[in-house]
């Protein structure tokens, strides 16, 4: 019963929901943070940092071996990132469950009353913009504070219209089933944040999975943020104004009209914004590509490749053998000359 008056008040209060989640995005991060996550889910990079150091200093093998034990096993930048893709990724589930509870359950009929749809007021779904809203405040400051390992301004700017866009949406009630809506667009993000935890492990990077996986992540992309965008608003425009305003138009206050107005252009931005993404996704998956086939066809008299992931640790480890082949060389060299000048 406490639980349930608890759940009623958080559903009664969009301002306590927020802080609420505020306060629960922050402690999941600082959890993952301080209880180092990282090291514990990424244990090929710690595992490589420490045989990399100890293999660098042979002769001090016991002080390394306890160093290497305190330190941490990836960086500070693989740290953060690492937690802060932890978070992202509770957080697409809950967006994404909010949304479809929202949106396609839509037990109160939104989707085929446009009075509804522009102004009807759901207390479940206000608190599901508010799940969001408190998780895009959090990454937002996330974003500021560690700016050298998240420098990218179009997810500033897509934060900020966000949190605007539900902010003003749920206070004045005013288009908020299509905002839920954009919570679905969450689906892909656990495809792209898996795309992430693969590539910083050697041992997934190349694989036939992380492979499947950067097609889902293009194909859900495209389902969930580009084409069902363009769908909901189509939806918001085509079907709830142009059936409301022909009528209410004249009755909205000035402020309604304004507010109106903007989150409409502010749903619109949101939808450019990830057609930017899209485009700067579909690049990176073709430099890829590229790179493969540059690769294939480099390759084709050569040995077969090493397994996935180890690409580059075979090659860094035949460059050292090739310099210390080098090295040993000079040292003979140097060591039959000495032994000759001795001789005569």
């Amino acid at each position: 019963k406490a639980m349930e008056e608890v759940w009623s008040a958080v559903l009664a209060s969009p301002a306590l929901a927020f802080a609420a989640m505020l306060f629960l995005w922050i402690e999941l991060f600082v959890l993952a943070h301080f209880h180092r996550a990282s090291d514990f889910l990424l244990p090929a990079a710690s595992s490589s940092s420490s045989s990399s150091s100890s293999s660098s200093s042979p002769s001090s093998s016991a002080p390394s071996s306890s160093s290497s034990s305190s330190a941490p096993g990836v960086s500070k930048k693989t740290r953060v990132q690492f937690d802060s893709w932890l978070v992202s990724t509770v957080h697409a589930v809950v967006a994404f469950y909010g949304g479809w509870r929202c949106y396609v359950v839509d037990d109160g009929g939104a989707f085929v009353d446009g009075d509804k749809a522009a102004f009807g007021v759901e207390p479940e779904r206000e608190f599901w913009l508010m799940v969001t809203a408190s998780y895009l405040f959090y990454d937002l400051v996330l974003c500021l504070v560690y700016h050298k390992y998240f420098a990218d301004s179009i997810t500033i700017v897509h934060h900020v219209l966000i949190l605007i866009a539900f902010g003003l949406g749920v206070a004045f009630h005013i288009g908020t089933y299509y905002m839920a809506g954009f919570l679905l667009n969450e689906i892909s993000t656990l495809f792209l944040n898996a795309n992430y935890f693969m590539a910083i492990q050697p041992a997934w990077r190349g694989s036939a999975t992380y492979k499947a996986n950067g097609i889902l992540l293009g194909v859900s992309f495209l389902l969930a943020r580009i084409v069902f965008n363009l769908y909901n608003l189509h939806h918001m425009i085509a079907f709830t104004w142009a059936t409301v305003a022909p009528v209410s138009w004249v009755t909205f206050t000035p402020t309604t009209k304004v507010l109106v107005t903007f989150l409409s252009a502010l749903a619109i931005l949101h939808a450019i914004i990830n057609v930017i993404w899209f485009v700067s996704l579909m690049q990176a998956i073709l430099r890829k590509l590229r790179r493969g086939a540059t690769t294939t066809t480099t390759a084709v008299s050569k040995p077969p490749p090493p397994p996935p992931g180890k690409k580059r640790i075979l090659s860094e480890e035949h460059h050292q053998e090739n310099s210390d082949g080098e090295g040993r060389g000079e040292a003979a060299a140097a060591t039959n000359g000495l032994r000759r000048r001795r001789q005569s």
